[in-house]
């Protein structure tokens, strides 16, 4: 006679085991479907945009006089029938518009940046302008800060890794502040969403006229790691009061900061990798910001 013995099934110990193998499983495969899925997302995204730069085109070839630089949407390629619908960032990105130097109109998305490769500049508006802290004002495509205290804003587009920001700055040193311009900065959440953490290229008169580099963090300055002073390195006709041209170019750990075309501060340091770019003054500052171009490939 068959006698067939009753099989035992798992035990707590095995099922704990499997439960913890399924829980590492899925720790590992959510961030990567997660990454896949924002992948996913930038990648509509720049086609879109391209679609409607090529679109663009030829609304200008057929004799389109809508200029939409420093605007958003593309409400005026639906109404011309060159798109069906208005093309949507999936990740919520604003798209703005904008002109390279070859003079070709490009979008520009706040959170998926541009193609690597193109550049613009951008005149500050609404839609650029992301106030942190303080205020600030625009008047002919100059951006000013109003607050009498500090006043810290970033600007829409120019998130990335590797870029150069350029923009131009005329400074009244007789209000006895100083102006600063963040690179590869981040903006604090919640309670602490007036914050900003990156670094800041500053003309800082309290250090006795010089050209300094201060990490922030989390709002809070620490102390100058890379400084110059402005004569010594600009001529002693330097004029701090007259308009100047800052390019910050960070590619890797190396730092290039220009004024006015002139090398200032050439570093290596690889606290922050990546961020978006903005603009701070201090104590009643009398600054004005314009022409900024931004360029991410460097």
């Amino acid at each position: 006679m068959l006698i067939l013995k009753k099989k035992n099934g798992f035990s707590l110990i095995e099922l704990i085991v499997v439960i913890a193998i399924i829980a590492v499983i899925f720790a590992i495969a959510i961030p990567l479907i997660l990454s896949y899925l924002e992948k996913s997302k930038e990648s509509v995204c720049l086609e879109d945009r391209k679609t409607a730069e090529r679109m663009y085109s030829f609304y200008v070839a057929n004799g389109g006089l809508y200029n939409p630089n420093n605007t958003t949407g593309t409400q005026f390629l639906v109404d011309a029938k060159l798109l069906k619908s208005n093309i949507v960032c999936k990740s919520g990105g604003v798209l703005t518009w904008g002109i390279n130097d070859n003079g070709n109109a490009i979008i520009v998305c706040s959170v998926h940046g541009r193609p690597i490769g193109t550049e613009t500049f951008m005149a500050f508006s609404n839609e650029n302008v992301i106030s942190v802290k303080g205020q600030w004002s625009i008047k002919d495509g100059k951006l000013v800060p109003t607050g009498p205290g500090e006043n810290r804003m970033l600007i829409a587009g120019t998130t990335g890794k590797d870029y150069e920001l350029i923009v131009n700055a005329k400074y009244n040193n007789t209000s006895g502040g100083g102006y600063g311009v963040y690179y590869r900065a981040t903006q604090g959440t919640g309670a602490d969403a007036d914050k900003i953490t990156g670094y800041c290229f500053q003309f800082d008169p309290g250090l006795g006229n010089r050209f300094a580099v201060r990490k922030v963090i989390n709002g809070a300055e620490q102390a100058v790691f890379k400084y110059v002073d402005m004569k010594n390195v600009m001529g002693s006709d330097f004029d701090i009061n007259a308009q100047h041209q800052i390019s910050v170019n960070v590619n890797g750990d190396r730092q290039i900061i220009k004024v006015d075309g002139k090398v200032v501060l050439d570093f290596n340091d690889s606290t922050f990798t990546e961020g978006t770019a903005g603009l701070r003054s201090w104590a009643g500052t009398k600054v004005e910001f314009q022409d900024v171009k931004y360029n991410n490939d460097v």
